[in-house]
Order: structure tokens, then C-alpha cells, then sequence
């Protein structure tokens, strides 16, 4: 699931399909991350759906952690889980 977070939610932001994402050149990492796992095709379907669900739900908060690293700030876990957990 964490290895397919990133390319799940790059496909959420940009609106494209997860195979595009994961078609880019820039994604050679994330392949052979995954394929290292040895997922059956159908495996691999329901683990992007999966993630796919946690990113859609959690997208708020994604977008608020992103646009803090976009401003420079470094988050330390403890930043993030306040994030995650506020109050």
C-alpha cells in the first residue's frame, strides 16, 4: 500500500490513470519497487483501488502537508502528526 501511495495520489493530483503514472520514465523506481513484491495482476488492482480509496479520503490533509513542504518548511514527524492529529 505505501509503495503505491505516492504514484496513487500523483495520479489523483494530475488527473491521469495510475498506469500512466506508472508508464513515466519518471516512475522506474516505483515500478521495480512493486513488481518486487510479486503481486498477481489482480493483487495489484486491489491494492491501487485501496490506496486510491485512502488518498480520495484523506486528500484534504494530503494537500495541507503538501503545501507546507512546498513553502520550504521541513515537517518532522511530530509536525505531521500534529497535522494527522490536531488537538
Amino acid at each position: 500500500m505505501v509503495l503505491l501511495a505516492g504514484p496513487c495520489a500523483e495520479a489523483r493530483d494530475r488527473r491521469l490513470r495510475i498506469d500512466r503514472v506508472f508508464a513515466g520514465e519518471a516512475a522506474t523506481d516505483d515500478r521495480e519497487a512493486v513488481a518486487s513484491l510479486g503481486l498477481s495482476d489482480e493483487q495489484f488492482i486491489a491494492a491501487s483501488r485501496e490506496a486510491l480509496a485512502l488518498i480520495e479520503r484523506d486528500w484534504a490533509l494530503i494537500e495541507r502537508i503538501a503545501d507546507e513542504l512546498e513553502k520550504g518548511r521541513v515537517l518532522e514527524f511530530e509536525d505531521v502528526e500534529k497535522m494527522v492529529y490536531p488537538g
